[in-house]
């Protein structure tokens, strides 16, 4: 209801600069949490203030304004977001888009345009506030349906299910600063992998939610 307003503030620039600078001096990875344009634009001249070295992570990413989009990747800003919300559900039709507009409303989870100006990407789920099961949200970038029969939200943005899953894998490993033993199943690394009852690049992609664990190894160790 107020289409030229970025939102209020919950921390003042200075304050926030001063935050991140603090924690970074002293070797901890900065965390944002940024949703609107407004938290994005903010975040991301924090990080730029503070120098911020060690893998800065922009959480949720939810818009991004198209002049900020370039300092993600300048920056070496990883964006972890949450597959799972990447549809048009009722809420965004009677809460989001009537205040902030069609035209940003169909901005949301840019994802494809994040990937393909070369910044890093690592999901998550933001559990409990959602599931934290990936199978649950693995495909929701690729179809960006909320069932097959159901409009596709911004079909410009769909990603393939390979980079669905290597957001969930490798990226999330590169997001952890530990992609030297975990993220990919190769020699030297840790055997860390799931068995299922299906492969998810065969199946309907709108049943990858219904695919089951039937075995789960750590260190190469059957543990359940």
């Amino acid at each position: 209801d107020a289409p030229d307003s970025l939102g209020l503030k919950i921390w003042p620039d200075l304050d926030l600069i001063g935050a991140v600078k603090a924690c970074n001096e002293l070797g901890f990875q900065i965390h944002i949490h940024a949703i609107g344009d407004g938290a994005v634009r903010q975040a991301l001249h924090a990080f730029a203030e503070a120098k911020v070295s060690n893998r800065p992570v922009l959480v949720h990413a939810q818009l991004i304004d198209s002049v900020d989009l370039p300092k993600i990747k300048e920056l070496n800003v990883i964006c972890n977001m949450q597959p799972l919300w990447m549809y048009l559900d009722p809420m965004n039709e009677s809460l989001i888009e009537p205040r902030i507009g069609s035209e940003r409303n169909n901005r949301q989870y840019a994802l494809r345009t994040i990937l393909d100006s070369g910044a890093k990407v690592a999901f998550g789920s933001d559990w409990p506030v959602t599931s934290h099961i990936p199978l649950k949200a693995l495909a929701v970038p690729v179809h960006r349906q909320a069932s097959a029969d159901s409009v596709v939200w911004s079909s410009s943005e769909q990603i393939t299910l390979m980079q669905s899953l290597d957001a969930y894998t490798a990226g999330v490993a590169y997001q952890c600063g530990r992609e030297s033993e975990l993220g990919t199943l190769e020699v030297g690394k840790r055997a860390d992998f799931l068995v299922l009852n299906a492969n998810p690049f065969e199946v309907d992609i709108h049943e990858v939610c219904n695919i089951e664990i039937i075995a789960i190894y750590k260190n190469g160790v059957l543990v359940k």
